[in-house]
């Protein structure tokens, strides 16, 4: 199993277990409770839940029982489907049955916490398609891939071996966009690999994996380290950090996001 499942919700959903602590936040800024929304509608999978919790004090170390939302009225709609939301675990709250998540398809999210009106809404990309890959100069790989209206695209380096992944990026380099309707096709690229994979014993071990999100997840990708000095971002603050989730002092990420395939680079 790969060290972390989604290397760029790292930084936007904490899911590894080791990221909910307290956060290294400047003593003078002065507390405030967010509600904070989180939620990945992975294209073709099952919808694995939306999670509401509030922002704890700065002093307080994090515990996701004081941390949790349990009241929170939700649903999303779905063209002219309602799927109501509900409480499970740990603020998580899911529909009553499986709900597949299907690429290129809107969902939205409505919800209610006390007597705040939450919404968001996301487009689930279609999973990338890359047209060649390069391990450039040595150094880092390359994708290029086409490209589609409303979607951004990340990558990660892979080094892949057997069916299994044996190591990959810590992070994305960058989250590129289409620049006009009129262009086709786009390069992105990874973070530079460390240099024990630059050797000839890796040639058939490097791949890259492109992902597809909603279009908002480059702002936040662009702001994410705007609220610095808050090392967790979903702890306290997020004033000057781009989430695509509306509501009274509410912050978020409700997004959705197509893995590609593991490509081979040349």
């Amino acid at each position: 199993m790969k060290k972390l499942t989604y290397i760029f919700f790292l930084l936007a959903f904490m899911l590894a277990s080791g990221c909910e602590k307290v956060s290294v936040i400047d003593p003078q800024l002065s507390y405030k409770e967010y509600t904070v929304v989180r939620a990945k509608l992975t294209a073709d999978t099952y919808f694995d839940g939306v999670t509401f919790t509030k922002t704890l004090p700065v002093n307080e170390k994090y515990d996701i029982t004081k941390a949790e939302l349990k009241n929170v009225t939700a649903y999303l709609k779905i063209g002219v489907r309602i799927v109501p939301l509900h409480y499970t675990s740990k603020g998580v709250y899911m529909p009553l049955g499986r709900l597949y998540i299907y690429p290129d398809s809107t969902y939205e999210l409505f919800a209610k916490v006390n007597n705040t009106s939450i919404y968001s809404m996301t487009k689930v990309p279609e999973k990338p398609k890359v047209t060649s890959a390069v391990f450039f100069n040595n150094t880092y790989l390359t994708a290029n891939i086409t490209t589609r209206q409303n979607e951004v695209y990340g990558a990660t380096w892979d080094i892949y071996t057997l069916d299994r992944v044996i190591d990959e990026a810590p992070d994305f380099h960058q989250v590129v966009e289409q620049p006009d309707r009129f262009t086709t096709s786009i390069s992105v690229r990874t973070l530079d690999l460390p240099v024990a994979y630059r050797s000839g014993s890796y040639d058939n071990m490097r791949y890259i994996r492109v992902y597809a999100f909603d279009s908002p997840y480059l702002k936040f990708f662009k702001t994410r380290n705007n609220n610095q000095p808050v090392s967790d971002v979903f702890s306290q603050g997020g004033d000057q950090v781009i989430w695509n989730v509306q509501g009274e002092n509410t912050i978020g990420l409700f997004i959705g996001v197509a893995p590609g395939d593991y490509v081979k680079a040349k």
